[in-house]
């Protein structure tokens, strides 16, 4: 990371990462990154929880949350007054071409005839606040299990009918689960009693 170019190398994505071998890596678009590099720092954005975080090749000093109108330079001579890079000559040089830059940039902006402070692209779309859904709850129904069915024959049902049972009630028990349902039917003309009873 000594060279200027190997600085400048590390804020552009390579092409494993962007996929075309094309595209910036530098989330600022206010600062660029050939006064981030000249400036003697190296992009450590995708080593941080910041995106925007770079470091000193020389002394190490980590910067981030950079703004606009931050100058990377005067950054890391305040930070860093002891640092080897930032009293060389090269540091004093590229210094003072990003100043001249940033002095002409103002100096178009005001001689245009619309002075815009706004960056050139959109405003972000606004995103719908998301709502919270409880989970609906899902309920189902047993399934109705047939244990025994037969019908019998016309002549045959009403013979049972008719049939004394020396009037002793007839109990058809149900169990469930833990529930036992019991139909007792004490009269077995065509009209006869049933009581149910829930154990």
């Amino acid at each position: 990371m000594d060279t200027y170019f190997e600085r400048l190398f590390t804020f552009h994505a390579t092409g494993s990462e962007s996929g075309d071998g094309e595209g910036m890596k530098w989330p600022v678009n206010t600062l660029r990154p050939e006064d981030m590099a000249g400036a003697g720092f190296y992009f450590t954005g995708n080593e941080t929880q910041t995106p925007d975080s770079v470091t000193c090749f020389s002394c190490k000093m980590q910067a981030w949350q950079w703004k606009r109108k931050d100058d990377p330079f005067d950054e890391h001579s305040s930070g860093s007054p002891n640092c080897d890079y930032v009293t060389t000559e090269q540091f004093e040089d590229r210094h003072k071409l990003f100043l001249m830059n940033r002095e002409s940039k103002k100096a178009s902006k005001q001689n245009s005839p619309v002075a815009l402070e706004a960056p050139a692209t959109p405003p972000e779309t606004p995103t719908k606040p998301k709502t919270i859904r409880k989970p609906k709850r899902k309920m189902a129904m047993s399934p109705i299990v047939t244990i025994y069915d037969s019908a019998p024959a016309d002549n045959q049902a009403q013979n049972a009918v008719h049939h004394d049972t020396g009037k002793q009630p007839i109990e058809i028990a149900i169990t469930a689960g833990d529930t036992k349902f019991t139909i007792q039917v004490t009269d077995v003309s065509p009209r006869g009693t049933k009581r149910l009873r829930v154990d």
